[in-house]
């Protein structure tokens, strides 16, 4: 029942003497005016100082004195009472009443909550409750005051008979989930004040504040979600209310899209989402907190969580759950029967249906939706950003660039801490190969382009365990165009390309490593874009045999990595110098592995072309010499001609083949070599 709502008199059965045990139907009588719990309670407290005494002398006796005569004054007449007042109770009582009916609380507990509750609600009862225990002096009620006070009822207990009325409170309902607290254990039990948790009590009035930790989920509406997901959300929200303890563990990689999910579900429910964030450091009165509320637990942790973690129970709540992550990780659910949903892509006519809501070009629409494998939530976000790029150009459209701009500058924000964005735009013609490599290449190529429809129409082998993540191994020297290989890839398929930072990457802390990698991976899942991993044998290398615990725990990254990548759903490409240093289990993982041999004479020539471009003065002769005769890779003479602009831009010329032969002296420097006799001559 909602907080607020007229209280249903079918939740209590019409005899009431069932549900307050000791009340017996002879003794009922109606009262002509229903009491609120809160003057009844203070009704039995007044009894104790005006059974004989007729007249008020302090402020604090003149408080319990008008509350004594507002209610009857004999026991059967004010228990008549609050039999009325359980029975059809005001608009102050709905809620205590509500949480008793759920929680099968005994009348002793609820005056006594109602007591309490009321401390925090008026100063006065506070003060009057402190002048009565003096000189304890507890502004809350104590055991013994209520050990005094209620038994005057002079109910016959039932279940509780011949036990106290301290004991029937220790022992209940009330205490045991938290709603009852004692202060001061070590005190003797009569004095032993009680409180209720400020969250509660505030809640109980109407108007309850979140816990550190959490807060009320406000989720726009903007974020349009695919078919297919809501039409699950809605199954797996009627699979939540049918039975007590059931929790939902929804993998996203996309934060806003969770929790588009999340409040489709709870309006299933009609529950409203209660957002508990992993530092939620009071978590204690959070299951009484959403029966009072109407709310519905989501715990919100990390996307990048690896190894595992479990979900703190909440105490009184038997409700449903949700727990939000990422796609790696074990969530322990505790008592609770989880079940996991891992949020796939939409397919591409789901995309164009998302990306049309945003953006009014259809074409748009469809390229966006057919080059480019985006979850709901990062479709919104890319067409919001794309749109805020063109009002900058005073446009109102978007266009194909805006929504490529919109995707480096949201990508830079996620992956700057572990990753380097590499944004050069590698065209056909600076991309100078063997035409072995470069074959290779155009089929790697075409398999991003078609990872998302490979599959179909082949075996159910496939469609079983397919994922659409593509990985491919360069292997070659330094220098042979392995990065650069990956840049025109990535601006053939306009995506982000992020080269992986291995130093931010690789941790000396066991299980660093696999987390960050694991955050790493997620984000760029998340943002679909291209990972490359120079010098990949660093992470993913061999296997060693166990000597120590090192080696043990070496191994175990590297399982760990190899599956993750097995496992992600978006393009890999790795380098590496040599094929040996990689086990049989890791090149099974991947898709294409591509050589970059060293370039040979004719590849060298145009290399020499492309690096030199039209401002030199060499000859085709001395072009063709350099290219037969230095047997060195793309890199090499890259900075070589480099070295010789310099040379030349000092004096104001153009590059002469001296300039050349200074600058693959200081390259050949570095390699430790010397360059070739002939060429030294002929300069």
């Amino acid at each position: 029942m909602s907080k607020g709502s007229v209280l249903d008199k079918s939740i209590f059965r019409q005899d009431v003497s069932d549900e307050i045990p000791g009340i017996s139907s002879s003794r009922k009588k109606s009262a002509d005016t229903v009491a609120g719990l809160k003057d009844i309670a203070l009704a039995c407290v007044a009894w104790l100082i005006f059974q004989e005494r007729n007249k008020p002398t302090t402020p604090e006796e003149l408080f319990l004195y008008e509350v004594r005569q507002r209610l009857p004054r004999q026991g059967d007449e004010l228990l008549a009472a609050l039999h009325e007042s359980l029975q059809r109770p005001g608009g102050d009582d709905i809620a205590l009443l509500n949480l008793a009916h759920h929680y099968q609380l005994h009348w002793l507990e609820i005056l006594t909550i109602a007591l309490t509750l009321a401390v925090e609600q008026d100063a006065m009862v506070g003060r009057a409750l402190a002048y009565v225990q003096a000189p304890v002096g507890a502004s809350r009620p104590t055991l013994g005051l209520l050990e005094s006070a209620l038994d005057l009822l002079d109910i016959d207990k039932a279940e509780f008979k011949n036990r106290a009325v301290s004991a029937s409170l220790l022992s209940g309902k009330a205490m045991e989930i938290g709603l009852l607290q004692t202060m001061n254990d070590t005190a003797p039990i009569p004095e032993q004040a009680l409180q209720i948790p400020q969250t509660i009590a505030i809640a109980l009035q109407g108007s309850w504040r979140a816990i550190n930790g959490t807060s009320i989920a406000d989720f726009e509406d903007r974020l349009f979600l695919p078919e297919s997901i809501s039409r699950q959300a809605v199954r797996h929200a009627s699979a939540l209310g049918k039975a007590k303890r059931r929790a939902l563990i929804i993998r996203s990689t996309s934060t806003q899209e969770a929790n588009t999910i999340v409040k489709c579900i709870a309006n299933e429910l009609q529950l409203t989402p209660l957002l508990i964030k992993p530092i939620a450091n009071d978590a204690e009165p959070l299951g009484i907190l959403c029966v009072i509320a109407n709310l519905l637990p989501v715990f919100q942790l990390s996307v990048q969580m690896i190894g595992e973690q479990s979900l703190p129970e909440l105490t009184g709540y038997d409700g449903p759950i949700i727990a939000i992550t990422g796609p790696d990780g074990v969530i322990r659910s505790g008592s609770y029967s989880a079940m996991n949903w891992v949020i796939q892509v939409p397919n591409r006519d789901e995309r164009f249906h998302i990306w049309s809501q945003y953006i009014s070009n259809q074409q748009l629409a469809a390229e966006l939706a057919k080059d480019h494998m985006h979850s709901a939530g990062r479709i919104a976000e890319l067409a919001g950003m794309s749109m805020r790029e063109a009002e900058i150009d005073h446009r109102d459209k978007q266009s194909i660039d805006d929504i490529h701009k919109a995707s480096w500058s949201h990508c830079s924000d996620e992956l700057a801490a572990l990753a380097d964005a590499v944004k050069n735009r590698i065209h056909d013609d600076a991309l100078i190969l063997t035409p072995t490599t470069q074959s290779d290449l155009h089929m790697l190529l075409q398999r991003c382009r078609n990872r998302e429809t490979l599959v179909e129409n082949l075996g159910v082998s496939f469609s079983a365990r397919y994922q659409p993540g593509v990985r491919s191994l360069f292997i070659g020297p330094s220098g042979t165009g392995k990065t650069l290989a990956a840049a025109w890839l990535a601006t053939k398929l306009s995506m982000p390309l992020y080269r992986v930072d291995l130093a931010s990457v690789m941790s000396k802390y066991i299980g660093e490593t696999e987390k960050n990698l694991a955050g790493m991976l997620a984000r760029a899942e998340r943002s679909d874009v291209i990972l490359l991993f120079d010098e990949a044998d660093s992470l993913f290398g061999k296997r060693t045999d166990i000597k120590d615990a090192n080696d043990r725990y070496a191994n175990t990254q590297t399982n760990y990595l190899l599956q993750r990548i097995e496992n992600y759903q978006g393009i890999v490409l790795l380098t590496s110098n040599s094929r040996s240093r990689f086990d049989s289990a890791f090149t099974r993982r991947i898709d294409l592995i591509i050589d970059f041999p060293a370039p040979g004479p004719q590849e060298r020539r145009a290399l020499w072309y492309s690096h030199l471009g039209s401002q030199h003065e060499l000859s085709t002769a001395k072009i063709n010499q350099l290219s037969a005769t230095l047997d060195i890779c793309g890199g090499h003479i890259r900075n070589a001609v480099l070295a010789a602009s310099v040379l030349a831009q000092n004096e104001q010329r153009q590059i002469n083949y001296q300039d050349v032969i200074q600058g693959l002296k200081l390259e050949y420097k570095k390699l430790a070599k010397k360059l070739p006799v002939e060429l030294v001559k002929g300069s």
